[in-house]
Order: structure tokens, then sequence, then C-alpha cells
């Protein structure tokens, strides 16, 4: 089982992921996403508007919507 959160450790929020999962994240200020998975490391990142569209090599997808849009991404 593999995870995702975002938080800065109080109250993180977790999601799953594995091989074509899609995880849909909303960013927050003063919030940190991490996604400690191996993946992530070898993950392509693109910018759709105001979103973080991070795409794993098998599959996997994780949108940081209104990333962007933070004072400070």
């Amino acid at each position: 089982m593999n995870n995702m959160h975002t938080g800065t450790g109080d109250g993180a929020e977790y999601g799953q992921s594995s091989g074509d999962a899609h995880v849909l994240i909303t960013a927050e200020a003063g919030k940190d996403v991490v996604i400690d998975e191996a993946w992530f490391l070898r993950a392509d990142f693109d910018r759709e508007g105001p979103d973080l569209v991070i795409k794993g090599p098998d599959g996997e997808l994780v949108i940081v919507r209104d990333y962007f849009n933070l004072p400070d991404p």
C-alpha cells in the first residue's frame, strides 16, 4: 500500500496510489504536499494553468490544484 499526504504533520490527509491511480489535492497556503513514494523521484512535473500535474512512469497521476496560485508555490 502506498501513501500520499498533504499537510505539515498535524491532521494529514491520506490517499491511496498504485499504478494508474489518480489523486487530486487542493493546495493550501502553509501546508506542504508530501508524496513519499519512489516513483515520485522519476516523475514528470507539468504546469496546466494554476495546477501542478505530477505524472509517474507507471501511470500514477497527482494533480495539485491551484498550486501556482499560492503566494509562494
